[in-house]
């Protein structure tokens, strides 16, 4: 007992004879079952037992709780806040801070809610809020405003945030008070602030964790010392819990506690304060400081990974037995301190024990056959409940004419303790087609208590109406099966890139629809009426080459009333919805025998009343897209004619065989990431059966994870993962589905998932898994995403091409340019490492955009504009579109989108009724949005658009479309016509037929795909709303064989591109957005033709579309808002085709890729831009300059300076030193290899000037800077010209062009007849494109040897007075690039203008390389090299020049000019990787063959 004093001390405690009775308030000392605890004399004795004191201490005296007292060593910064006629209020809260007292985001705010009432009447509130008052004469009191409340006074160190109030005169003894952070309330509800002669200086202290709603404020800080003694358990924490992780290893949340007890028992024992259990059995965990997890513990662990380990006491493993029986018990864990003294109790998380128990051996229950089993004349019920104490199998007879379930018996299950499994075994006879449930008895942790109630086998096959039984089901009798189920057509794929997936909601395929019978209108048997609308549709899409029909979940869900009588449809009448709903606002005006649809068809769609209806009959119908699961193995019921009977298993079967006979296979989607319901709640199933085991939960409070939506499933517990497994492998084998359609897996672990596929594998060999891979959630990294599963051939959804035809930017004139390189990302598969030339100019890999392409297969990929959820792709690109676009215009839009999937590679995905235009009426979220607005109508007649107001949209982000769809709606040229929709239907049947026609939109290896699919109209001069794509088909070396000049070893064919189209050797996509016809040009393109099927289009426009050629180039010329399709014929053997690098040439990419990179450092600023307008004093970009490299130029002082390189955010590769001790400098001219996340650079500037700073980053994570003196860069282009009638081939051209030879001198030397245009020649300097540079002089003229200022405003043509005819140089001095001065003077050629050669480069000592005279003595010579190398330069004879240099230039010296000396030895080049050279040779004396030799980097023009 911990009780401060002994029951001796008390004279008000009257001794008693222990053996007989006690006297209050001591009770006979009992353990924890109530057994008396006898002395050493076999005597009762007497105790008190303490209440429960949370923060305070048990005063056995009074028999109550009492505060602890100040402690003597806490600091008194508090008292120093004491004031007569105040109060204040302390509040400390873990990750609370000082900085909290100052936010200004009102979000984020932690605030008091403060009020009067008569009990307590406290607060001042003119002091809080000046004119406030309580108003007794109306018998009301003040409160604060809920949002805006009051902000905190200040903070303390020790004691948190304050407030600080006056009180008023007469004030009572407490103060009423909320503290808040939005709707989140610390603690959890009212509180109360004592005040008075119980807290004489008016100080009430509040620490979660600590304080709670029974006790209030204290009045004592909360503050002790870690060598204070603890005050024992007092109740149970819920805020923590301990996991039982493995036999022999248990993991807690705290480090401090040293030892963990599991205590075990099947009943409820009493917890004593202060002390905790007596005479319960527990085993018993020491701390372990040495060895921790595993490596498979660790894997196992995953988001417990960080909790401290906790091992068998003394080395000794755990009896199996033992542990078994505990956890059939309720077992709690007690934490012990270094001193131990328990300290805390918690209950205990069992899910890692029971796999390590029952999963991890070779015959457990992971390999038992669980649900009913069928053997002959036996019939076996198999359930996992391990931690029950007691299963009862119990019967039921049908359903009678009362709608009752009469009893038929409770058989006694039998528990297999090696698998934890409860079975039965009974005969054919007795319990086919009988209804049953489970009985179990089981502790719960939802409430802490022993449960018993009844729940249906998770594994059911079929149920009755809504769920409430199943029933014993042999799937292989014939009364089962429809007429040639066993032996119908199943249709295949030959790969899975053949695919191609419809998604609808088997409600939404014919509820709506007149043509089908009503009696199977929204039904499993709509699907087999052959000569019915939907039908029809399905058949032509099938025939033009749709592969797949996915259905919306289909097994058993949780929010539709299968009872048709419970439910509000659009056919009830206004009475029978004011009965179950009388607040609908409809009932206030409407009669009672008026139907609902036939209001919605009168009301103005865009009036309140109409949604209002909707709104009304939300959950009521029986419409909803079903991602609620109740039994994850039977069919949904509402889809059925019977859902009480056996009717939803034919039927669906029914429906599968239908699809199949119509050509398509059948993809179900399935949702094994959460259930509907869990812990004692009426829909849960799984958690009644193992409590706390197949869910996924929070690792301190035991509650359910929600991150789906509902509650999340845990399938890193071997049993979930076994269920999604078998279930699986039973739609497969039971049902004939051949693809599955995973709902959020990235909530479902990776491994989980391609186990399954494995198990579904071997009963159907081509089936295909997809789903959502989203990387967001607590297993992300275990769990299946786009990042996890590529290579998988799983497909995944991909964000990428969605998003960049969804947010509209092909068709606006000034749309982002990003979004449009996703597109293009999306239509080569999403395959990580292909590379184009991006918008900004730059090649890349796909992996390096803002929205990344991560597949390495294209199975990976499933490239979707829209689905079932959000906006369709009709309503969300009207919300990016032009007001006055008419709907024929917006219909073809449409089908531009719409043809993005359809023509990619990887998988193509439709959502039911985009061929056809569909409008959800701007609703985006239409999960339980009832059938008006899910309305698909395959008459052609009309679209949806214009049905209602939308219901709703439940995300602030979301609501950019929401808050336009009512003036969206009101666009009178939205709507389109039956004919637009017509239209549609044929344009997306011909791009099925084109897809479906040629094996280049569906390659198979990314390989091929990098290899064969190229862009053109790319790069950053693009026509914006133009994709072109080619897919070359061609003879010819791959690319990858390929060397720098496109050839390969022939004579291996593996080198060699394969044939995978006889029909074609080439196809040529260009998908218009503009409203312009637009003609694109492709280099070597020949021979085109547009593809047969649209050039017998009802689209009479595509067909309009032509192919012509023009030299070497191929025009493709496309109508406005048109997808058109280029082929090229074979006739025979493979032919030329058309290379995927035809326009952009072989890719120069970045090593970063699209990552932008930044010079950070005392050289510029460490701060990176943030876009600001006319923001300063900011990193400049380091932009890409070709050969792995990146440059800018930064003018610096003399000085000491630090730098690195990183893109914003600093995140990779965030480039710095690379020295393992210490920084080392770098050095003017030299290379220095640097490291990712590496240290700041040092480097002194000696001289001032302009310096390049040069990254190449051919090795990703070990890069190299050189900082070198900056190129001595031209003021126009590198290249300007003299442009005039004295140009030769008619003249005003580029016939002379003009050397660059530094400190802003232009030179050339033209030839110039004396009697061109009367001796009076004309001309500019100017660039190639005049609109760069255009310099004249009006009215002037040059004189020879004379220096004439130039303009580009006052530009008039200059002219040359000439009398003589021959070579004349021009010299124009741009050093101001604002006033250029022209000097013009007759011109002697050195050497008699004899021919100057490089010689020996690049070991041809010939005379390849001719130097090009420009006049005044300059000779230069452009070149590209890509490898060390030794020259001269020299005349062919090797003559009267032979000029040789002790010289050598490499990267660090690019740009410094040489003496050179005739008859010298070698000029030295050193170089890694092609480089683009200027060579400049200066003679000044040839009769002394006075020269010099300058060699730039053409690279660093750029820099």
């Amino acid at each position: 007992m911990s009780n401060e004093k002994g029951l001796d001390e008390f004279d008000s405690i009257n001794q008693v004879d222990s053996g007989l009775i006690c006297q209050a308030p001591s009770t006979i000392k009992v353990d924890s079952f109530g057994t008396p605890i006898l002395d050493e004399n076999g005597a009762k004795t007497c105790e008190i037992v303490e209440k429960a004191c949370t923060g305070s201490v048990f005063n056995p005296i009074l028999n109550a709780c009492q505060g602890k007292g100040r402690h003597e060593q806490a600091p008194e910064t508090d008292l120093a806040l004491a004031e007569d006629g105040h109060a204040v209020i302390f509040f400390k809260m873990d990750d609370v801070t000082e900085a909290d007292v100052l936010n200004s985001n009102p979000d984020e705010q932690i605030i008091i809610h403060a009020w009067n009432n008569a009990t307590c009447n406290a607060f001042d509130p003119n002091s809080i809020i000046q004119g406030d008052s309580n108003d007794y004469t109306q018998d009301t009191y003040w409160s604060t405003d809920w949002a805006t409340g009051i902000l905190p006074s200040g903070y303390d160190e020790t004691y948190g945030l304050y407030w600080k109030f006056k009180l008023i005169d007469d004030h009572t003894d407490c103060a009423n008070f909320i503290i808040h952070e939005g709707s989140s309330k610390y603690p959890d509800g009212d509180m109360k602030a004592f005040l008075g002669e119980a807290n004489p200086n008016n100080l009430s202290y509040i620490s979660i964790g600590k304080t709670t709603l029974e006790t209030g404020a204290a009045v004592d800080p909360y503050f002790s010392l870690p060598t204070d003694p603890v005050d024992g358990i007092r109740e149970l924490n819920t805020e923590q819990a301990t996991h039982w992780f493995d036999k022999d290893t248990v993991l807690f949340g705290d480090a401090s506690a040293k030892t963990i007890r599991l205590y075990y028992s099947q009943t409820m024992p009493k917890l004593f304060p202060g002390v905790g259990y007596r005479g319960v059995p527990y085993i018993e965990f020491v701390r372990d400081d040495k060895d921790g997890l595993t490596d498979a513990q660790e894997a196992r662990a995953m988001y417990r990974d960080g909790m401290t380990v906790f091992k068998a006491k003394d080395g000794e493993a755990v009896d199996e037995e033992i542990a078994k029986q505990m956890l059939q018990s309720r077992i709690v864990a007690v934490a012990l301190d270094s001193a131990d003294n328990p300290y805390t109790g918690t209950l205990v998380q069992t899910a890692g024990v029971l796999d390590a128990l029952y999963t991890m051996g070779d015959n457990d229950a992971d390999e038992a056959a669980l649900g009913i089993v069928y053997d002959g004349d036996n019939v076996t019920a198999s359930v996992w409940a391990p931690t029950a104490s007691e299963v009862k199998l119990k019967l039921y007879n049908d359903m009678d004419s009362s709608g009752n379930y009469s009893a038929a018996g409770e058989m006694e299950m039998t528990f297999d303790d090696t698998t934890g499994i409860w079975s039965y075994t009974g005969t054919r006879a007795d319990l086919d087609r009988k209804l049953f449930r489970y009985n179990i008895s089981v502790y719960h942790p939802l409430n802490d208590n022993f449960e018993n109630y009844e729940v249906i086998d998770p594994y059911a096959v079929s149920l009755t109406t809504n769920g409430r039984y199943a029933r014993f089901v042999d799937l292989n009798d014939d009364d089962l099966k429809p007429e040639n189920w066993d032996n119908h057509t199943i249709p295949t794929v030959e790969n899975p890139e053949d695919i191609v997936i419809y998604e609808g909601h088997i409600r939404d395929f014919s509820i709506m629809d007149e043509s089908t019978p009503a009696e199977h209108r929204g039904k499993y048997l709509a699907f087999t009426h052959n000569d019915t609308a939907p039908v029809q549709h399905l058949k032509a899409l099938a025939d033009a080459g749709l592969t797949h029909f996915q259905v919306l979940p289909a097994n058993d869900i949780a929010s539709v009333d299968e009872n048709i009588a419970n439910r509000i449809e659009l056919d009830s009448t206004v009475g029978e919805l004011c009965a179950v709903n009388s607040e609908a606002d409809v009932c206030k005006f409407a009669q009672d025998n008026v139907v609902l649809k036939d209001l919605l068809e009168t009301y103005d769609p865009l009036s309140e009343r109409g949604r209002n209806i909707l709104n009304a009959i939300r959950d009521l119908d029986g419409f909803n897209w079903g991602y609620d699961p109740y039994a994850f193995n039977a069919p949904e019921g509402s889809y059925a004619t019977n859902p009480e009977d056996t009717s939803r298993i034919i039927e669906m079967r029914a429906m599968i065989q239908s699809l199949h006979e119509m050509g398509l296979r059948a993809s179900l989607d399935v949702v094994y990431n959460h259930t509907s319901s869990s812990g004692l709640w009426d829909n849960s199933v799984l958690d009644k059966i193992v409590p706390g085991y197949y869910h996924r939960l929070n690792i301190q409070t035991g509650e359910v994870f929600a991150d789906s939506c509902c509650e999340d499933t845990a399938t890193e517990n071997a049993m979930m993962a076994k269920l999604m497994k078998d279930t699986l492998v039973s739609w497969s084998a039971n049902f004939k589905f051949d693809a599955f359609r995973f709902d959020l897996m990235n909530l479902v672990m990776k491994d989980a998932v391609l186990e399954a596929r494995d198990a579904v594998e071997a009963v159907d060999t081509d089936t295909y898994f997809y789903g959502e891979g989203w990387a967001v959630g607590p297993v992300q990294t275990q769990g299946g995403t786009q990042t996890t599963m590529p290579g998988t051939s799983v497909g995944m959804f991909s964000d990428v091409q969605r998003d960049g035809v969804r947010n509209g930017a092909l068709f606006q004139s000034a749309g982002n340019g990003n979004d449009v390189d996703n597109i293009r990302i999306g239509l080569a598969g999403n395959i990580s490492d292909f590379t184009f030339k991006a918008s900004n100019g730059v090649f890349a890999e796909a992996n390096s955009f803002n929205k990344p392409g991560r597949s390495l297969d294209p199975a990976d990929t499933i490239n979707y504009v829209d689905k079932h959820d959000n906006e369709t792709l009709w309503d969300v690109l009207q919300c990016t579109l032009d007001s006055n676009l008419v709907a024929s215009e917006r219909a073809r839009i449409h089908a531009v989108a719409g043809s993005f999937p359809l023509l990619s590679q990887g998988i193509p995905f439709i959502q039911m009724g985009s061929d056809l235009l569909r409008s959800k009426s701007m609703d985006r979220n239409t999960y339980n949005s009832s059938d008006w607005l899910n309305k698909v109508d395959f008459t052609k007649q009309d679209n949806n658009w214009l049905a209602s107001l939308p219901i709703e949209t439940e995300n602030e982000s979301w609501k950019v479309c929401y808050q336009k769809s009512a003036e969206l709606l009101a666009n009178q040229y939205i709507k389109p016509s039956s004919a637009d929709i017509e239209l549609a239907a044929n344009q997306y049947q011909d791009l099925l037929k084109i897809r479906s026609s040629s094996k280049l939109f569906r390659l198979t290896t990314a390989e091929q795909i990098k290899d064969r699919v190229g862009f053109h109209n790319v790069g950053a001069n693009q026509t914006h709303g133009v994709v072109v794509m080619s897919i070359d088909d061609g003879a010819g070396c791959l690319l990858a064989a390929q060397d720098f000049e496109g050839n390969c070893d022939q004579t291996n064919t593996d080198n060699l591109r394969a044939d995978l189209d006889p029909n074609y050797d080439a196809i040529v996509v260009v998908f218009n957005g503009t409203q312009s016809e637009q003609t694109m040009t492709i280099p070597t393109a020949s021979h085109f033709e547009l593809h047969s099927v649209q050039q017998n289009s009802a689209d009479n426009t595509v067909a309009t579309s032509s192919f012509s050629a023009d030299n070497d180039n191929g025009l493709f010329t496309v109508p406005a808002l048109t997808t058109a399709v280029f082929v090229k014929n074979q006739s025979g053997a493979q032919g030329a085709g058309l290379s995927a690098l035809a326009t952009v040439g072989r890719p120069d990419v970045p090593p970063y890729g699209a990552t932008e990179l930044y010079l950070l450092g005392s050289v510029t600023s460490w701060d990176h831009p943030t876009g600001a307008p006319d923001e300063t004093n900011v990193a400049p970009l380091m932009p890409f300059v070709g050969s792995s490299s990146y440059a800018v130029n930064v003018t610096l002082e003399a000085g000491n300076y630090e730098f690195k390189v990183a893109p914003k955010g600093w995140g990779y590769p965030n480039i710095g030193d690379g020295g393992d001790v210490g920084q080392v400098d770098a050095v003017i001219g030299q290379s220095h290899t640097l490291r990712t996340n590496g240290d700041n650079i040092a480097i002194t500037i000696s001289e001032a000037g302009t310096y390049s700073f040069i990254l190449n980053g051919s090795d990703r994570n070990a890069p190299s800077i050189m900082v070198k003196p900056a190129a001595d860069k031209p003021a126009f282009a590198p290249t300007m010209y003299i442009r005039g009638s004295l140009n030769a081939n008619g003249g005003w051209n580029t016939e002379d062009p003009m050397l660059y030879v530094g400190n802003g001198k232009y030179v050339t030397s033209i030839y110039i007849d004396s009697a061109l245009d009367g001796g009076n020649p004309q001309f500019k300097f100017a660039a190639e494109n005049w609109d760069l540079a255009n310099f004249g002089a009006s009215d002037s003229s040059v004189t020879l040897g004379q220096a004439l200022t130039l303009s580009s405003a006052d530009n008039g043509n200059i002219t040359l007075p000439i009398t003589e005819s021959g070579d004349y140089v021009f010299e124009v001095d741009a050093s101001d690039p604002t006033a250029p001065v022209l000097t013009v003077s007759k011109e002697t050629i050195p050497y008699s203008g004899t021919a100057v050669h490089l010689r020996g480069f690049n070991g041809n000592w010939n005379t390849p390389y001719t130097f090009t005279y420009y006049g005044a003595g300059y000779y230069g010579l452009d070149l590209s090299a890509s490898s060390s190398t030794d020259f001269k330069v020299a005349d062919a004879n090797w003559g009267a020049i032979n000029f040789g240099a002790d010289a050598s230039w490499n990267i660090g010296t690019f740009g410094k000019t040489e003496s050179l000396v005739n008859n010298a030895g070698n000029i030295g080049l050193n170089l890694v990787g092609d480089t683009d050279l200027r060579m400049i040779m200066h003679v000044t004396d040839d009769s002394t063959n006075a020269a010099t030799l300058q060699i730039i980097n053409l690279a660093e023009y750029e820099y």
